[in-house]
């Protein structure tokens, strides 16, 4: 036979669990009615445990958490650790921010990669087709604007994406 849902045996919890329960009535005025519909157990069951929360599963501290985190977001992160979770983790919060020098890889100038004259030549051909040209006719000018782009910190994928957009506002 299943354990009931508010009993679990093998779950370690903290020792100061039935502080908790105290914390819960004392903040929000609460009888042992209000803590029972608030974990959602009976009022007999909260007056078995004695202000010992112990035995309570994981998910009703967080069905707490959540309940409590508009009035008291403290005893809210105390209730979501007793569940075994956090508030990030019930939406309740946003992550934090990761530190900004782990936010910005810092990147250092690496030299140009390589590529084979075989690939560079194929890159001249294609345009001198387009073009109706020379690939020896060409290269000077694809020279001029490769030089140009990257003086301006263009990538290729930009200076194509303008050249295919039709743009000529020059």
């Amino acid at each position: 036979m299943p354990a009931p849902t508010w009993y679990t045996l093998a779950l370690p919890m903290a020792r100061n669990s039935g502080s908790i329960k105290n914390d819960l009535a004392a903040a929000l005025a609460m009888t042992q009615q209000d803590l029972a519909e608030l974990f959602g157990v009976s009022r007999r069951t909260i007056q078995r445990l004695k202000g010992d929360l112990l035995f309570l599963s994981p998910a009703r501290f967080s069905h707490a958490a959540v309940a409590m985190y508009p009035k008291d977001p403290e005893l809210a992160a105390r209730l979501a650790a007793q569940g075994r979770t956090t508030l990030e983790q019930l939406g309740l919060v946003r992550p934090a921010l990761p530190p900004p020098s782990a936010a910005r890889p810092t990147i250092s100038p690496t030299a140009p990669t390589p590529i084979s004259p075989a690939a560079a030549d194929s890159v001249v051909c294609a345009a001198a087709d387009a073009m109706n040209l020379s690939p020896r006719a060409l290269r000077p000018g694809l020279l001029a604007a490769f030089s140009r782009a990257h003086a301006l910190g263009l990538s290729v994928e930009a200076v194509k994406a303008w050249l295919e957009s039709g743009d000529k506002s020059l």
